[in-house]
């Protein structure tokens, strides 16, 4: 078996464990620390600052389909319009960020952050400002619940 599979099996394999202990135990994990590893976003509010061993995330980033730099680079901007009081529409988000292309992407990173309690209503209610968003952004700002968990 070739080291890329290997890892890529392990990662799955992580990845499943994961969502499995937060079936069992919705305390021993952050909803969105978990949403990230259910949709394949690099979790970096979660990253560690080296002083103790790695954590789970760490060692396969290269293997979550949404980057740790894309996500930062999409959370910075958020950030600094938010501190400006100047919060983006969805849809001025995405035309931003690369279009329609980028969508499912921009909002499990904006859900990973509604999740981890970022950010304030103020940006919330910007973003999702009615007829600037697709339907489907609704979604950024539920609650987590069992039914998000899901290994397929």
């Amino acid at each position: 078996m070739a080291n890329d599979t290997l890892i890529k099996a392990l990662f799955a394999q992580q990845r499943a464990q994961i969502i499995y202990m937060k079936s069992m135990n919705a305390d021993i994990m952050s909803d969105s620390y978990v949403y990230a590893w259910i949709h394949g976003l690099y979790p970096v509010f979660q990253d560690g600052d080296h002083s103790v061993p790695d954590r789970p995330h760490e060692n396969f980033s290269e293997y979550f389909n949404i980057s740790a730099q894309f996500t930062m680079e999409v959370i910075k901007y958020l950030d600094e319009l938010w501190l400006e009081d100047k919060s983006p529409t969805f849809y001025e988000l995405e035309d931003r960020f690369g279009g329609k292309s980028n969508r499912c992407e921009l909002i499990n990173i904006c859900r990973y952050s509604y999740l981890d309690g970022r950010f304030d209503e103020r940006l919330w209610n910007a973003l999702l400002t009615k007829m600037k968003h697709p339907s489907e952004a609704f979604s950024i700002t539920s609650d987590f619940n069992e039914n998000d968990l899901y290994i397929l």
